[in-house]
């Protein structure tokens, strides 16, 4: 299960302008970090899955921790990295459901 994990991870990062994954990393509990254009901002998001009994089907878990907003820079441009955070966390996982 996890090498089916892994493809679809290396399909998503390999997607040219699909997708906002950048790469990844795989923990020693079998999770993943994901790199994202967000993980700039200190935004991380840990993937987690489990296989079914028979192993046909898998349940993924997505976690997003949010980053930071700079604040030293002008208010306008703070928000606006809120929003772009906020926008890129929804739909994470639409693309998973068409592979």
């Amino acid at each position: 299960m996890k090498e089916k994990v892994k493809r679809i991870l290396d399909h998503m990062s390999q997607d040219f302008g699909g997708t906002s994954l950048k790469g990844y990393i795989e923990n020693p509990d079998g999770s993943f970090e994901l790199e994202t254009e967000l993980s700039q901002f200190g935004h991380s998001t840990l993937l987690k899955y489990e296989a079914t009994a028979d192993k046909e089907m898998f349940r993924v878990e997505i976690i997003h921790t949010f980053g930071y907003v700079d604040v030293r820079i002008s208010p306008d441009i703070a928000a606006g990295q809120l929003l772009r955070m906020l926008a890129h966390n929804t739909g994470s996982f639409a693309r998973l459901l068409r592979l």
